[in-house]
């Protein structure tokens, strides 16, 4: 899943060094995003430059997330004051977010991008593209991975597929035949294991 195709800058036109951030913090907040599959990689592409106009690195660029729609946030990255990366020039990163702290599976995943100018007054320009959350390919290979969508049918997709047994829950009618029954319960059986296997 993406983010609508959007490069947003701090300056508004379309070249650096025309308009920059002031006294403080400019932000760029993502819409929600679903986070709830196992394996995503956050990837995005940022230009930061601080040490234009004559004046010296002493600002960052910061990148947090929040888990819980916005209500409390965490610290992704930050291009620090002097980092080789804040002369401007376009970044591509990317993060494994299973693998990044304080970060949970959610339904309320919201990203925040910081250009801050917080010290001498100086010239703080920034850029944000081609943010993507991207999942591994079994997550959409496997149709019988109904609980978690982590790469295997295990127990926990049985406990779940019980739970819709007769039911018309469209995750579980794996024949899409519009009823859970036990023809489901048999193709579930099938693909017991890996979904690579």
């Amino acid at each position: 899943m993406s983010i609508p195709r959007k490069c947003y800058l701090t300056a508004p036109g379309s070249q650096f060094n025309c308009e920059d951030v002031d006294g403080g913090c400019t932000y760029l907040t993502s819409p929600l995003l679903d986070a709830t599959a196992a394996g995503l990689t956050l990837s995005y592409s940022r230009w930061f430059s601080n040490d234009t106009c004559g004046h010296q690195h002493d600002d960052e660029f910061a990148v947090e997330f929040s888990t819980d729609d916005g209500g409390a946030w965490s610290v992704l990255e930050v291009v620090p004051d002097n980092d080789p990366q804040a002369h401007g020039g376009w970044y591509d990163v990317s993060f494994e977010l299973d693998s990044v702290p304080g970060f949970v599976k959610t339904a309320a995943l919201r990203l925040r991008f910081a250009a801050c100018d917080t010290g001498s007054s100086g010239c703080v320009e920034a850029g944000v593209d081609s943010v993507a959350l991207v999942a591994p390919p079994c997550v959409f290979l496997c149709r019988e991975d109904i609980a978690e969508a982590n790469g295997a049918v295990d127990v926990t997709d049985l406990l779940t597929f019980i739970a819709a047994y007769g039911t018309t829950d469209p995750a579980s009618d794996l024949d899409g035949d519009g009823m859970v029954t036990v023809d489901d319960l048999l193709l579930l059986m099938a693909a017991w294991g890996s979904c690579e296997s």
